[in-house]
């Protein structure tokens, strides 16, 4: 139950912030591994999730930046370190001033963030706390870019999304059921 109310909670947070359900789901599912693997929980595995989304929706990054930034958090929790070129190239890339975001966060000044990077010392606790600062100060603007009248077709696809999962699962039992019925029909007008 503590998976499915992870992804009923991230499902929903996404549905807010406009983000893709199924890729939410699957994002969510591949950086629940790698943190897990870690030694981290799913609730650790869902603010990171929450997180980066979240700073790079609000800084003006899209759905492909999110979901890039959220591959290379998983790459870091599978190694256990971050990397400066997972820092500076894959995060960076998605979300501007991500070098500058985690000095601060963790402390340091940027000369010693790359020293610090380039001897291996850059480790997961560094990560979960670039995360809680991203957090706080992005996930006010996230949400708010998410409800603005520029984001109302997002809002629309995500609804046309979550419809089109209900359906499926309330057709799912009957299914085998339509499908059989069909292909007797296609089956009947191609002998016809």
């Amino acid at each position: 139950a503590n998976i499915q109310q992870a992804f009923g909670a991230v499902q929903e947070r996404a549905a807010a912030a406009n983000q893709p359900i199924a890729e939410t789901t699957r994002s969510l599912l591949r950086l629940s591994a790698a943190v897990k693997g870690a030694g981290g929980s799913t609730a650790l595995a869902v603010n990171a999730y929450n997180s980066i989304t979240q700073a790079i929706t609000a800084t003006g990054g899209s759905t492909e930046d999110a979901k890039a930034a959220v591959i290379a958090l998983s790459q870091v929790y599978s190694k256990g370190k971050l990397s400066a070129e997972e820092l500076t190239q894959q995060l960076a890339e998605r979300l501007s001033g991500a070098v500058t975001l985690f000095a601060e966060a963790t402390g340091r000044t940027l000369p010693k963030l790359q020293d610090d990077l380039k001897n291996g010392l850059v480790g997961l606790q560094d990560v979960v706390e670039f995360q809680v600062s991203l957090q706080e100060k992005f996930s006010y603007t996230a949400f708010e870019m998410a409800s603005s009248s520029e984001a109302a077709g997002d809002r629309m696809a995500i609804a046309f999304e979550q419809a089109g999962l209900s359906i499926g699962k309330a057709l799912q039992p009957i299914g085998s059921e339509f499908q059989d019925f069909f292909t007797e029909i296609t089956i009947g007008a191609l002998d016809a």
